[in-house]
């Protein structure tokens, strides 16, 4: 949900993601707990014989996430070119439609919307530096190489067992009400925050986890996207990050 203001364009974005879904998993099949995630039980300890380090696993985590951000779409190639493209369309939009899309009617505002989409762009793509959005997760692993030929083969059994996995948990069914009293509660972090990019993972109890700068990794237990309880989490965690940006 990305909103076309006259000032910047804003919103947040979920959905279930595999490849940090992953991350979590290989967790409980090892039984191996890292704080939020501690709720599974003792697994068969695949990764800890490997001699897997907890930090090495938060900073795998963060890469992941950091790949997975949306704005890595924004780059823009020919500003110009593209200022002059989009108020093209919005005229011919508004002259088909006879309507005014307000915050896009001047090329000024429309500069302003793509150079702040390009700055997110930029800001996103300086912390993944060389590692391709591409890679799968086992692939971005960068800690002790016995721990990555692991992932690897479990990353083929995450990938057989993913149906098992997507229950109909994972189903959206969004109740517009919420999401539209969510979206006002979270302007007040429009200009505290970039866009929030919430991942959904199918793990066994609800669990909020925070990468600034906006990311938000949030269990199926937590709630389906509308539910009370899922905006509770991402007005909680919003806040969580927001907070984290002021010191």
């Amino acid at each position: 949900m990305i909103n076309l203001d006259k000032k910047f364009p804003w919103g947040f974005s979920y959905s279930f993601n595999l490849m940090v879904d992953f991350c979590v998993w290989v967790l409980e099949i090892d039984g191996l707990r890292i704080p939020p995630f501690v709720q599974h039980s003792d697994g068969n300890k695949i990764l800890q014989k490997a001699d897997i380090k907890p930090e090495d696993w938060l900073l795998w985590l963060i890469l992941v996430v950091k790949l997975q951000d949306q704005r890595l779409n924004w780059r823009v190639e020919n500003l110009q070119a593209l200022i002059t493209e989009t108020f093209t369309s919005v005229k011919l939009i508004n002259s088909q439609q006879n309507q005014v899309i307000e915050s896009l009617k001047e090329p000024s505002l429309i500069a302003k919307n793509l150079n702040w989409l390009d700055r997110q762009y930029q800001e996103a793509a300086v912390s993944i530096k060389q590692f391709s959005r591409e890679e799968i997760p086992p692939n971005l692993w960068v800690g002790n190489p016995e721990v990555g030929k692991t992932l690897k083969k479990l990353w083929q059994h995450y990938l057989r067992e993913l149906n098992k996995r997507d229950t109909q948990e994972r189903q959206q069914a969004e109740q517009t009400e919420n999401m539209e009293n969510l979206w006002q509660e979270l302007q007040s972090f429009r200009t505290r925050l970039p866009p929030l990019q919430i991942y959904q993972i199918s793990y066994l109890a609800p669990v909020e986890y925070v990468i600034p700068p906006a990311s938000i990794i949030v269990s199926i237990k937590n709630g389906l996207p509308g539910s009370q309880s899922f905006c509770q989490s991402i007005l909680h965690t919003a806040k969580h990050l927001a907070a984290i940006q002021s010191h």
